[in-house]
């Protein structure tokens, strides 16, 4: 782990920003912190609702 990765917050912006279900999750797994700002101001969840594919990707909510 680098100092440059914790300033990216592990990728976890640019991953919610292209739809990556996978560099989400290893970004969270790793250590990201969900309410950081990017360079640009946002969260992750903003980078999701402003990226690629929001529209046309689907989630599922488990419930327990």
């Amino acid at each position: 782990m680098t100092d440059q990765s914790r300033l990216d917050n592990y990728g976890l912006q640019h991953s919610a920003l292209l739809g990556d279900d996978k560099g989400v999750l290893c970004a969270l797994q790793t250590g990201a912190n969900v309410n950081a700002l990017d360079n640009a101001g946002r969260t992750a969840i903003m980078c999701v609702v402003a990226g690629e594919r929001y529209k046309t990707h689907s989630f599922r909510v488990d419930t327990y």
